[in-house]
């Protein structure tokens, strides 16, 4: 699996995360997380039970940076909210899709590289799977 972190200006949170998956049909399930003390959100976007995106809500503190100044550009951001979710990289497009329904209502960025290099906004959403692995 791979991982993009959402960052938005507002404050969100998984519930809303939530509740856009079940009003656009999705399955989701709460699970806990050994390796953090996380909840975690899983949202099943396909026809088989295997199929699912995981999010994560994290803080700045948590993300993993290649340098400094990747910290840096993604700290300028100021978000308040920044989520952490893993998913299929054959499963882009439904991403997309799926993060045009969040974004049209809490903006924000998308970050498939984790540096904050070539953010994605609800304008380049059509570039997402391009610009990610």
């Amino acid at each position: 699996m791979e991982t993009m972190n959402y960052y938005c200006q507002q404050i969100i949170t998984l519930e809303n995360i939530n509740a856009i998956a079940i009003a656009s049909n999705y399955q989701t399930a709460w699970l806990s997380d050994i390796y953090f003390d996380h909840i975690r959100l899983n949202i099943h976007f396909g026809s088989e039970k295997s199929q699912w995106w995981q999010w994560y809500k994290m803080n700045l503190d948590e993300l993993w940076f290649d340098s400094e100044a990747d910290k840096e550009r993604v700290r300028s951001l100021d978000s308040p909210s920044i989520l952490l979710f893993e998913y299929y990289s054959n499963s882009l497009s439904e991403v997309a899709e799926f993060m045009r329904d969040v974004m049209e209502k809490y903006g924000g960025w998308l970050d498939c590289k984790g540096d904050a290099s070539n953010l994605i906004t609800i304008d380049r959403l059509d570039e997402l799977v391009n610009a990610c692995p």
